[in-house]
């Protein structure tokens, strides 16, 4: 008998300590709908946590994989939250329990706005809504986030009834405002964001307006030449690009904001053209009125390109490309303004004349663009595989072969470039059909 109790004595704390080792990560409750889960709320006086998903979600696997289950949140949740998850979408293979939960998932889902995925929204014990957010997050993030949403002085909904009433400070202005945008609020966004902007950047002597921070803040929350930030960029480019250290940071905005309102408007609504026939010239002769003479050029120019690419008009496409290399300089067409080593530039240039132009003369210009890409220190493959396409094109194999040859001397296992070489023995295209 002794040594019976002395083994339970020695077994049964092993027994706890197993018990207590076992992951149980977050408890979701099993209630019947969502006025079941309000009540156990109120009588356990816990916040609500409530986890908006779809079957189809990655995400939201993700989540349910590697953060749900870990002791760490399941502890915290536990402690704070009645937890519940809310499936958004419907599939042949929904249990009863889900089917029961229909009409509350979709009250929820039109209610709070769901349509992104995982959505994470947290009440307070008496039902209302306190915090949202969204997306993957990790394990930390998880929990900081629901922290948050336990501290009225974080909570993203309380902070936007303390907005309305004027009770907010400028200097918790902008992470409102990020935090909004962030959950796509995007009226609630522009309104903090403004009111911050008009009533205390702005207002600030230059020397505390231009810095990395608040310009990245702009950057963010200027949309429309209505926006008092908007000439921040077009009057005071020169500040902005040494305080961003980075080459026509200024004009990008300008020009995005201006062909938005003055081109594109015209010429496209919901990714459908509006017209056939752009009246370009009345859009250049807007522009010069309200800007100048180079944001016109420059800009229709530019508008121009995308509008001929998108209709495969390769002659017209082709024309424009090389007035704009000719007046501007060579440019990367996913990023023309980017600052890139002249030598790529002038590859990416000739490139996309060798993809799109069939007239010799644009072809010819092609070819000067990349014997420039030629020039330098370093030799590149790329752009002797460039070069020697372009002869090719124009019909002069001989001379293409040995530049061929030289690109896959610099990289030998390039497919793509072993390939041309010998479609060009074969005299087969090594060109797209257009």
């Amino acid at each position: 008998m002794k040594k019976l109790l002395s083994l339970l004595a020695f077994c049964l704390p092993l027994a706890l300590i197993a018990q207590d080792s076992t992951t149980t990560g977050i408890a979701f409750e099993h209630l019947p709908n969502w006025a079941a889960v309000k009540e156990k709320a109120r009588q356990e006086n816990k916040f609500i946590f409530v986890d908006c998903f779809a079957t189809w979600c990655g995400p939201c696997k993700a989540m349910d994989k590697n953060v749900y289950p870990l002791d760490s949140v399941g502890k915290f949740f536990s402690d704070h939250y009645i937890s519940i998850q809310a499936q958004m979408d419907s599939t042949k293979n929904d249990r009863e329990e889900i089917k029961s939960w229909y009409a509350s998932a979709h009250d929820l889902m039109v209610e709070y706005k769901i349509d992104a995925y995982p959505s994470f929204l947290y009440f307070s014990p008496d039902g209302q809504l306190v915090h949202k957010a969204l997306g993957y997050q990790t394990p930390g993030s998880f929990i900081t986030i629901a922290r948050n949403a336990l501290d009225p002085q974080k909570q993203y909904y309380t902070e936007k009834e303390a907005f309305a009433k004027g009770h907010v400070a400028f200097a918790d202005m902008a992470d409102l405002a990020t935090s909004a945008r962030m959950l796509k609020d995007e009226e609630f966004a522009h309104l903090v964001a403004t009111t911050y902007i008009d009533n205390y950047l702005l207002k600030l002597p230059e020397n505390e307006l231009y810095t990395m921070k608040n310009l990245r803040f702009l950057l963010n929350f200027t949309s429309s030449s209505a926006d008092q930030s908007f000439m921040v960029f077009y009057k005071h480019g020169d500040r902005v690009d040494t305080t961003a250290k980075e080459k026509n940071l200024a004009r990008r905005v300008v020009d995005f904001i201006i062909e938005k309102e003055e081109v594109n408007s015209h010429l496209y609504k919901d990714d459908k053209r509006l017209t056939e026939n752009p009246d370009w010239s009345g859009m250049q002769h807007i522009i010069k009125k309200k800007y100048n003479s180079k944001y016109a050029d420059r800009i229709v120019l530019w508008s121009k390109i995308k509008w001929f690419e998108g209709k495969r008009d390769w002659s017209n496409y082709c024309k424009n490309v090389i007035m704009k290399v000719e007046n501007y300089g060579p440019y990367l067409k996913i990023f023309p303004d980017g600052n890139y080593p002249i030598n790529y530039l002038w590859n990416a240039s000739a490139w996309d004349l060798f993809l799109h132009c069939t007239d010799s003369a644009d072809l010819k210009k092609a070819l000067d663009w990349s014997a420039k890409s030629l020039d330098g220190s370093k030799p590149d493959p790329d752009n002797f595989d460039t070069y020697a396409n372009i002869l090719y094109k124009l019909g002069r194999g001989s001379e293409a072969l040995p530049y061929e040859e030289k690109a896959i001397s610099l990289d030998p296992k390039d497919k793509d470039k072993l390939s041309n070489l010998e479609k060009m023995k074969k005299g087969e295209p090594t060109w797209p059909k257009l």
